[in-house]
């Protein structure tokens, strides 16, 4: 994909500037093993915050927060992981909010852990997880399914222990 337009602002921080029509992943990790992200926040992205894709494994993100913009049709996602059977994804004390689904794995991932993460006020789900192998524990997902009366905060997953009040 395109890289965005960057800037740097006196503090330090980068600004990365999309304005695409199909929208592109803030931060896109394809084919790539053994990589940390930590204290990053992504906001105000139209399609994805973190996408992982293809062969990509042994990742860690850690700290992280991941603000969409108001959901058209079924993005922005937050953390969003299509890979081909990693061993190990983790995603440890992150957020996702205002977002389509906060977390979301498809495809043939496994190895995929929520650890101390939350999400909320996202359109459809906090956490949705079809590939039944992700499995999440002492996280906190509420007020999402904000399209509709009756919350959907999980679909799919393995609940570990320590969870905060669900709905599913």
């Amino acid at each position: 994909s395109t890289n965005p337009v960057t800037t740097y602002a006196a503090d330090g921080s980068v600004v990365p500037i999309v304005a695409q029509t199909a929208g592109l992943a803030m931060i896109s990790v394809a084919e790539k093993s053994w990589l940390t992200f930590q204290h990053i926040k992504v906001q105000a992205f139209d399609y994805a915050g973190v996408m992982v894709t293809g062969a990509a494994d042994n990742l860690v993100f850690a700290n992280m927060e991941v603000d969409g913009m108001v959901p058209y049709g079924t993005t922005p996602l937050g953390f969003y992981v299509n890979a081909t059977n990693p061993a190990s994804i983790q995603f440890l004390n992150d957020d996702a909010d205002l977002n389509y689904d906060g977390f979301r794995f498809d495809g043939t991932a496994r190895g995929i852990t929520v650890t101390n993460c939350r999400a909320y006020a996202n359109r459809a789900a906090g956490l949705v997880d079809n590939t039944g192998k992700a499995t999440y524990s002492y996280s906190h997902f509420y007020g999402n399914n904000v399209a509709q009366l009756i919350p959907s905060d999980v679909i799919g997953g393995i609940g570990g222990s320590g969870n905060v009040g669900l709905a599913s």
